[in-house]
């Protein structure tokens, strides 16, 4: 699904996503753990983050990239734990820059801290979201949806996250908040120009029941993580230069081909 070039930028942060938070800001222990969690390595990768010291000013880095180890280990509790840290670190280190102002952020190297721009935590929160869907935590998936539209509504010049609305799309109609939810559609739909999904249904034009008063047939909802993994996976997949895709096969029976946006 192809946009226009500020929505395609949009679209490839998420190819960025998978450990490559903070790539400016690289320390020792993050790239020992990105070296053994691109080899496939993701309880030796764990291993070099362990320990994260309080109010170490990369902490909301280390926090991010621990969580998505961790979140790669099926350890989904930790996985949360780490991100809704990262989180509110970060809301504290953006409320003390307000508050104390740029000179004090240049003289305190202590302060001067890795921060998640706006899309980045964004996509923290997506992540956060698919802990708790796999979890089946709803409720919590859909305060997740809530922090998501608030960054999206106030992310101040950068791009658009078409993956970030969908999944709050998606976890508000979960919980039944269907007005919301088709909030987000529609949006997806402008940034793309084209009705890519049916506001009121949340599902792509075309899939309605056949016969009137029948129910929609089942829909299977795919979110893919196709951004920096281990190696071999990588290799298989740009070698032949096919965009990210999964081929969805139920039953020995090829069903459909879902695409990420991009």
């Amino acid at each position: 699904m192809h946009g226009n070039r500020s929505n395609r930028t949009g679209g490839a942060l998420l190819v960025c996503l998978l450990l490559g938070w903070g790539g400016g800001c690289r320390t020792p222990p993050v790239d020992q753990a990105r070296n053994d969690f691109y080899a496939g390595r993701f309880t030796q990768a764990e291993q070099h983050l362990e320990t994260i010291p309080e109010n170490n000013k990369d902490e909301v880095l280390f926090l991010m990239e621990r969580g998505m180890i961790r979140h790669a280990l099926h350890a989904y509790d930790p996985s949360s734990d780490d991100w809704r840290r990262a989180a509110e670190r970060n809301a504290w280190l953006e409320t003390y820059s307000i508050s104390q102002g740029a000179t004090s952020l240049v003289s305190n190297d202590r302060v001067l801290a890795f921060r998640g721009a706006p899309f980045e935590m964004t996509l923290l929160y997506s992540f956060l979201a698919k802990n708790y869907l796999i979890q089946q935590n709803w409720d919590f998936a859909a305060i997740s949806a809530r922090n998501i539209i608030r960054l999206l509504e106030g992310r101040d010049g950068f791009p658009e996250v078409p993956y970030g609305r969908y999944m709050a799309g998606f976890c508000l109609a979960l919980i039944n908040d269907t007005g919301n939810a088709a909030t987000q559609y529609r949006a997806i739909n402008e940034i793309f120009e084209h009705d890519l999904i049916d506001p009121e249904t949340g599902r792509r034009p075309g899939t309605e029941a056949r016969l009137p008063g029948a129910p929609p047939p089942p829909e299977l909802v795919v979110f893919l993580a196709m951004g920096r993994m281990p190696t071999p996976q990588v290799a298989e997949y740009q070698a032949d230069g096919v965009p990210p895709h999964i081929e969805i096969i139920i039953d020995d029976q090829h069903r459909d081909t879902a695409m990420f946006f991009d």
